[in-house]
This record gives structure tokens, C-alpha cells and sequence, in this order.
């Protein structure tokens, strides 16, 4: 089945190798080093906890078994 869109064929990129270990000059993003993502970091705790609200909560379950 033929594609309806015309575009354009992709073109393939001429690759290059390297002779030797110098890379003066060279694009590739693989040879530059790059500091860590902010990602990797280790993120800070939370300092406080979230309350417990256990007690509230069953009274309040409590008072609604009482009316229904």
C-alpha cells in the first residue's frame, strides 16, 4: 500500500569512523562530558511527616453509623 502523504525520502547520514583517539573537532555528542541530571541527585526529606489523623477519622465514621 503507498503512503497518501508525499514527502520526501529520509536521507542517510555518512558516518565517519575515526582513526586514532583524538577527537579535535569532532560533533559527536558522545565524546563531551556532561554534568549529572538533576534527576540522579539525591532529593532532600520531607521534615515533617504527614499527622495522624487516625483518631478523628474513626470518630468521625463513628458519628456517621450513628445517624444511619
Amino acid at each position: 500500500m503507498k503512503c497518501k502523504f508525499n514527502h520526501p525520502a529520509r536521507k542517510k547520514k555518512n558516518r565517519v569512523k575515526e582513526s586514532g583517539s583524538s577527537s579535535i573537532g569532532s560533533n559527536d555528542i558522545s565524546n563531551k562530558a556532561f554534568p549529572p541530571d538533576d534527576d540522579q541527585t539525591p532529593k532532600e526529606e520531607y521534615e515533617d511527616p504527614a499527622p495522624n489523623i487516625s483518631a478523628e477519622v474513626d470518630l468521625l465514621v463513628s458519628l456517621i453509623y450513628f445517624f444511619f
